[in-house]
């Protein structure tokens, strides 16, 4: 009777352990690649980061961290990837900024405008980097009257 009643409660306190303990690792890894980066030990930082993500999924930042990283060694498809695992767990103003960003480099603007766009949307401070950025891609695209649209509405924010 006892076993019944003792089984789950010592089950329940191991799976609340076993989560605490591999939240408290990625942790650990995330800390770790911030300073290997610092540093400059990119692929020590890549290796961390990655450990941070499969110890724990729900990992925001090191999904975005481990996204940057591996932009800015221009290994866009995998900074693609870890964009869009940031973004299924936040959606944060800068990731869809930073996949856009991504998207130019790997030659999709229609994504890019697509996520520059749903930043304007969803972003609360000064938005003339924003315009800019649209201005710049609709430009790219031969857009000339959306490019202008979006560059003289930095001309209209209040200083």
């Amino acid at each position: 009777m006892y076993l019944l009643i003792i089984i789950p409660v010592i089950l329940a306190l191991f799976i609340r352990y076993y989560i605490t303990h591999r939240s408290v690792d990625a942790t650990y890894y995330l800390n770790k690649s911030k300073k290997l980066l610092k540093k400059g030990k990119v692929s020590d930082a890549i290796h961390a980061l990655e450990s941070s993500v499969s110890l724990d999924s729900l990992q925001y930042e090191a999904y975005k961290l481990l996204a940057d990283t591996y932009y800015q060694i221009k290994s866009f498809e995998k900074a693609l990837i870890n964009y869009n695992h940031a973004l299924s767990v936040t959606e944060e103003p800068i990731a869809y900024f930073n996949r856009g960003i991504t998207y130019v480099s790997l030659g999709e603007l229609e994504k890019a405008i697509d996520d520059v766009t749903h930043v304007l949307q969803i972003y609360d401070g000064n938005k003339d980097f924003i315009y800019k950025e649209l201005g710049y891609l609709y430009q790219m695209i031969g857009d000339q009257l959306q490019s202008k649209t979006y560059y003289d509405m930095i001309m209209k924010t209040p200083a």
